[in-house]
């Protein structure tokens, strides 16, 4: 699922609804679904957010009766990159330096993960974690764990 935050109208402070929809998401599917993906069957069961910020074309795309609502861009393509990271770091959320950038104050707790080499971009990405992670114990979402070696 994409979610787009400034578009069509920009909006200011779009880097912070887009951290704080993601926390929300977060929060939400560990009440419906649990802490643990193992609950889910033999399969193992991850869900994850990558959030990222940057210019892209938005508007109707198509014809011929089907028309679609589109958001092209490489910010796009950055963000699935890094939603595909959170399978490998276990993490539930995790941002770029671009949105990290744009955030105001203090709100949110990040957590350097360091720079990733992401396929169809040419320099590292420095990566956050959003300060959440699975909480076995409980059936929200806690504060994760001090950065990894």
């Amino acid at each position: 699922m994409l979610a787009v935050f400034g578009a069509p109208d920009r909006l200011a402070d779009h880097a912070d609804r887009a951290v704080a929809a993601a926390r929300d998401v977060a929060e939400a599917l560990v009440e419906r679904f649990g802490p643990e993906p193992s609950a889910f069957g033999p399969e193992s069961f991850h869900f994850g957010i990558g959030v990222n910020s940057g210019p892209v074309v938005v508007g109707s795309v198509g014809g011929g009766g089907r028309l679609e609502f589109a958001v092209i861009g490489d910010p796009v393509n950055v963000a699935a990159r890094v939603e595909n990271l959170t399978g490998e770091s276990g993490e539930v959320v995790q941002l770029t330096e671009a949105t990290r950038c744009l955030l105001s104050g203090d709100r949110h707790e990040l957590i350097p993960r360091g720079d990733f080499a992401l396929k169809g971009v040419s320099e590292p990405v420095p990566i956050y974690a959003l300060g959440l992670s699975l909480d076995e114990s409980s059936s929200g979402v806690q504060k994760a764990p001090q950065a990894r070696a």
